[in-house]
């Protein structure tokens, strides 16, 4: 499981952490940081991106310029084209 967030409660993250491994999805998060506080000059991974296996190889997640938000926006791009039925 990966370390508790600030203010998120352990038996929270541990609901959350059970339900993406009973339901096998994957994470899109590369590590890069989603979230900046000017007041504080902290960065961190709050923003978290899930998607099941079957799409997993023809999507990508990146992080954003900062546009005004604590929060960095976040591009998901699912490439349907490439996926073979």
């Amino acid at each position: 499981m990966p370390r508790v967030l600030p203010g998120v409660a352990l038996l929270q993250m541990q609901e959350v952490w059970n339900l993406v491994n009973d339901k096998a999805f994957l994470s899109l998060n590369d590590g890069t940081h989603t979230f900046r506080s000017n007041s504080y000059g902290s960065a961190d991974v709050l923003d978290l991106t899930f998607i099941c296996p079957g799409l997993f190889p023809c999507s990508s997640w990146r992080v954003l310029d900062n546009i005004g938000s604590d929060h960095l926006p976040i591009l998901i791009e699912i490439d349907l084209k490439s996926q073979s039925y």
